[in-house]
């Protein structure tokens, strides 16, 4: 066996990988793990020197590498391998070039296999020992679980799979993975490079890279490349801050009192104005149904959620009455393109509050996705949830999150993709501009290709917010609609009837 200490590795790459291998410490070496940490800390390379090791230490073995498609890998990890990790005059080198290469044949019949997520079949035919995924971030969680089915070659005394990567958005699925324990997450720092850290102090190629990245680098960016940290995308249109949107809120429904919200951390409770519902249908895509809260100043709480896909409209009108029991939504702003639902929501909800044939107010309205000073529904959008989330001079947040907003479990099926509107939020962005497609300045919309279940949902209701005035505090009325009966408008309108008519009652017997 090669003394792996021939090899310069330091830190946590010693620790989890070539400590455990060099002691036949099997047990130890995790099933999945995930080298992560700034550019420049050395995880790809320190990665390949062990992989490069096993492979001549056990005839027969079998190590796919492999990234989201296989050019890629040729012009970033093979190149690194060759160049510094193999010797100039290494047998590997010989024959085919790097992009014509399908594997690197040692002597004992070993071999480092590359493959793209371009061509999966290909990969799953065969059995391998370790599977190593270099820049896991661009996979999705289910094609790196899929991968796990060829670990099955059984030459090693273990079989694992290593990934390495940069943070990305702290809602990333792997990040998420590692948090919540099938990934066993393993940080590097660029100190743990020897060829920018000897140990006491930085060489010359450290300082100079570290001073270069501090020059160019800035904000996110910043955060992900030099910090290590997983942090919110870059080029997001959501302006959400977890420290300032996200809390950790309820509901209280005190006896004869509006309602309140109680965050962990704030003087006081929050009273309710009033409670209103949005939905965004959607099968094979998640629908999304969510409650929000709104106060006098009205800022918006978004206080429940569900976002689950494979659900009918039965699901979603029993949703809905659900929520209106709890809630006394004044409305519920669903998608316009599915008027047929609208009507059989109201038809749902005003039997569930049982007031008799003669109450034909609809609850579910449709929502206005209008057009505005020449911008399409798309561009208003992206305006509205921009505005929605930053900051007010007089008030400051005016949009908040419950932590635990989302009902029930997470769906089990969006696999690598958000469960729910935060995880949306973080990760939408505008679309990218193509001179091919588009002519003049691009649009201000959404990528397409980022999910946007419950940002339309949200964005129905923070347009109707706009378009409508605050209720009334003398007959609470929505500016000229009158409260639907058995809404919340209607109930805190009758209560402060009572409230009147006892203190009337008091002040006769004083």
């Amino acid at each position: 066996m090669i003394d792996v200490r021939e090899v310069k590795i330091r830190g946590p790459l010693w620790d989890h990988l070539y400590a455990p291998y060099a002691e036949a410490r099997w047990g130890d070496i995790p099933r999945e793990t995930l080298i992560e940490g700034p550019a420049g800390t050395g995880k790809s390379i320190g990665i390949a020197h062990w992989l490069d090791m096993i492979a001549r230490d056990w005839p027969g073995c079998r190590i796919l590498v492999v990234r989201k498609t296989r050019v890629s890998l040729s012009q970033s990890w093979m190149a690194s391998f060759e160049n510094k990790c193999l010797r100039p005059d290494d047998p590997l080198m010989t024959g085919t070039s790097r992009a014509h290469r399908d594997a690197y044949v040692y002597a004992n019949s070993a071999e480092l296999v590359m493959g793209g997520m371009d061509n999966e079949t290909k990969l799953f035919s065969t059995e391998y020992d370790i599977i190593y995924i270099n820049e896991a971030n661009e996979l999705t969680q289910g094609q790196v679980e899929s991968l796990h089915r060829a670990l099955r070659n059984g030459i090693l005394p273990f079989q694992c799979m290593v990934m390495d990567c940069n943070p990305d958005s702290e809602f990333h699925w792997l990040n998420v993975r590692c948090n919540s324990g099938p990934t066993v997450r393993v940080q590097t720092k660029l100190w743990h490079n020897p060829g920018y850290y000897d140990g006491r102090e930085w060489t010359r190629p450290g300082s100079s890279y570290l001073a270069g990245l501090k020059l160019t680098m800035t904000g996110v960016r910043y955060q992900r490349l030099v910090e290590g940290l997983w942090v919110t995308a870059e080029g997001t249109i959501i302006p959400l801050q977890k420290e300032k949107h996200v809390v950790k809120g309820r509901v209280d429904f005190p006896l004869h009192k509006r309602p309140e919200i109680v965050v962990e951390g704030w003087k006081a409770p929050v009273p309710v104005r009033f409670f209103y519902g949005t939905f965004d249908h959607g099968f094979r895509n998640p629908g999304t149904f969510q409650v929000w809260a709104v106060d006098d100043q009205k800022r918006a709480f978004l206080v429940e959620e569900t976002y689950l896909s494979g659900r009918d409209e039965d699901f979603w009108a029993d949703a809905i009455v659900c929520a209106d029991g709890k809630y006394m939504l004044h409305r519920v702003v669903c998608d316009s393109a599915s008027p047929e639902k609208i009507s059989k929501f109201n038809r749902v909800v005003r039997a569930a509050r049982d007031r008799g044939k003669e109450d034909t107010s609809p609850v579910c309205i449709p929502a206005g996705k209008g057009q505005r000073a020449g911008k399409s529904w798309l561009e208003v959008q992206a305006i509205l949830m921009r505005r929605q989330f930053e900051l007010d001079p007089t008030i400051g947040v005016r949009t908040f999150l419950f932590e635990d907003s989302l009902r029930g479990e997470a769906d089990p099926t969006l696999v690598g993709s958000p469960k729910r509107f935060l995880e949306e939020a973080v990760g939408w962005t505008f679309e990218k501009y193509d001179p091919a497609r588009h002519r003049g300045m691009p649009k201000e919309i959404g990528d397409p290709d980022k999910p946007n279940h419950g940002i339309d949902a949200a964005s129905y209701g923070f347009e109707w917010l706009e378009t409508h005035d605050m209720p009334d505090s003398a007959n609470d009325r929505w500016g000229d609609v009158p409260p639907a009966p058995g809404s919340w408008a209607e109930f805190d309108l009758t209560s402060k009837r009572l409230r009147e008519a006892e203190q009337k009652r008091k002040n006769q017997w004083h």
